[in-house]
């Protein structure tokens, strides 16, 4: 079986584009209020240490899918207790990107229509892209991420006539906790969430390196989130940003154009639609790969590609079923933090120190038969 294999530049668009995701459909940390362009910031600089362990966890050994490390590092039995672990996140947290999908067409765009149709569409195109291959998933998010950033543009450059710069003020009044706690919340939601894209990012060349494609990622990611929160806060302002679903989409609505430019752009929140669409079809795609490589990997099936059907569909049935309603899928946010700590945080540090201390071992064994011969 050929070794799929993805250029840095895919590499890195697959990072940001992953980071986007449904954070452009529902914002960022939005309690530190209009201090919440400081936690986007502060996200950036705590997300590098994550940047570099998740590297390294993809540099232990080279050329290795990430579950086979897994499985080198733990041993058969309890490494894929692990890889069942890193499945259950990922199948939960695509679950929760196509519901936040499906509720924001649904009152943004078309409301009466039945959800079923969002996810069995969104559905249908990521199991495309995984039987495709990584390879398509990073041409696509090549693409997807340029129009991303195009549409970023261009809303904050037809926002400018609505900034309001009090909306800024006082700094950092809402003091150091709530601004740390914000920080923190923004690096669970979505920096860290980066941990998914490990099976992913096996596919990199061996000459790239997962360091700086990870870093980058992480800071043009968080670089563009953090220009999306400043407009918002300057644009619509709190405590009306509180009162909002959709920040983003709420913020290009107040763009009024005139002029010769009234046919092409009257409507530009489409253009924002589509582009949230691009980015969590790029995140849904994320996480239904690393869940169906786990599940191949637990099960000793030689395609992960086999599996894209049946996993999508355990996937598509648990976003219909994880909340009652849009009110009850806003209050996951806050929980969301604290649930996902040890997926994040816990087992990516479990396998880089149990790997290393497995590689030290192996390298004092072995030094006393180099002596010898």
């Amino acid at each position: 079986m050929n070794k799929e294999i993805i250029s840095s530049k895919q590499a890195l668009s697959i990072i940001v584009t992953f980071i986007l995701g449904s954070s452009v459909i529902l914002g960022t940390d939005r309690e530190a209020l209009q201090d919440s362009w400081i936690t986007s910031l502060l996200a950036i600089v705590a997300f590098i240490p994550f940047a570099f362990l998740y590297a390294k966890i993809l540099k232990l050994y080279p050329g290795m899918d990430f579950f086979d490390i897994v499985v080198k590092t733990f041993g058969n039995v309890l490494g894929k207790i692990v890889i069942v672990i890193f499945f259950w996140y990922a199948i939960h947290l695509g679950a929760l990107v196509m519901r936040n999908f499906a509720e924001f067409i649904r009152i943004e765009e078309l409301p009466k229509t039945p959800q079923l149709l969002f996810y069995t569409l969104m559905s249908f195109l990521c199991i495309y892209v995984v039987k495709s291959g990584v390879e398509n998933l990073g041409k696509c998010a090549v693409v997807f991420l340029l129009f991303y950033i195009f549409i970023l543009f261009s809303v904050t450059a037809f926002s400018v006539k609505n900034f309001e710069f009090n909306n800024l003020l006082p700094i950092m009044r809402q003091g150091t906790g709530t601004i740390l706690l914000g920080t923190y919340s923004n690096l669970t939601f979505p920096m860290a969430e980066t941990v998914l894209l490990l099976p992913v990012l096996s596919s990199l060349k061996s000459k790239d390196s997962p360091y700086k494609a990870y870093f980058w990622g992480g800071v043009l990611g968080g670089g563009l989130l953090l220009i999306g929160t400043v407009k918002n806060i300057l644009t619509i302002g709190y405590p009306m940003l509180s009162e909002v679903f959709f920040p983003h989409i709420e913020a290009a609505k107040l763009i009024v154009i005139g002029g010769s430019l009234t046919d092409v752009l009257a409507r530009i929140e489409e253009s924002v639609v589509v582009a949230f669409t691009f980015t969590c079809f790029v995140k849904i795609s994320s996480c239904l790969i690393a869940a169906t490589k786990g599940l191949a990997r637990i099960f000793n099936i030689d395609s992960y590609k086999k599996l894209a059907a049946p996993v999508s569909l355990i996937m598509t049935a648990l976003a219909s079923i994880l909340y009652s309603s849009l009110g009850e899928m806003i209050g996951w946010i806050p929980v969301y933090k604290y649930y996902v700590f040890p997926f994040q945080v816990v087992l990516p540090l479990a396998i880089f120190i149990v790997a290393e201390i497995r590689k030290i071992k192996q390298r004092k064994k072995a030094a006393p038969q180099v002596a010898q011969s």
